[in-house]
């Protein structure tokens, strides 16, 4: 069994990320942030429970620690994100990120135990896969690369909150 051990993100989802930033900067000193655009051509193989989509999401993420906080707001498309904004509202945990080394393969291995993949894609270099484990945990568990090695290979982010961070 694949064991866990490589926490790399946390994640809620907002519906006006803008203001979720600004409220996490002022109240907890969670930041600077960096904004990303989620949208083809940068968003690419995106599937939605076995469908091709071309969704599109803005996400922003703060690092703390040696863990990425990440909110994402999704904008058009079906996804995951929308989904559990209808269920359960905004601010509850939505996902965990741990790394794997070859994400193809830990879908097989969670497939073949019963845990199917409802959303994945490829982001940059990045690779991800969300498994369907709200039942079992209350949130969703996501597989991606390597996380330093990804976010290098990144744009640069859309924008920054505060502005002046670079």
């Amino acid at each position: 069994m694949r064991k866990f051990n490589r926490l790399s993100q946390i994640c809620l989802l907002v519906r006006d990320l803008d203001e979720a930033v600004k409220k996490y900067w002022e109240v907890l000193g969670i930041g600077p942030w960096r904004f990303h655009n989620l949208k083809p051509p940068l968003l690419r193989d995106a599937v939605y429970y076995g469908k091709r989509v071309s969704p599109e999401w803005w996400l922003a993420v703060a690092k703390l620690e040696n863990t990425d906080f990440e909110l994402i707001q999704p904008v058009k498309g079906p996804s995951i994100y929308e989904d559990y904004l209808r269920r359960h509202g905004e601010g509850c945990l939505h996902h965990m990120k741990y790394i794997v080394d070859n994400v193809p393969e830990a879908v097989a291995e969670y497939e073949k135990r019963g845990i199917r993949a409802i959303q994945s894609g490829k982001f940059g270099e990045d690779e991800f896969a969300f498994f369907d484990t709200e039942s079992t945990f209350g949130w969703v568990l996501e597989v991606s690369l390597s996380a330093a090695e990804a976010a290098e290979r990144l744009p640069p982010p859309e924008k920054t909150y505060p502005p002046t961070v670079k």
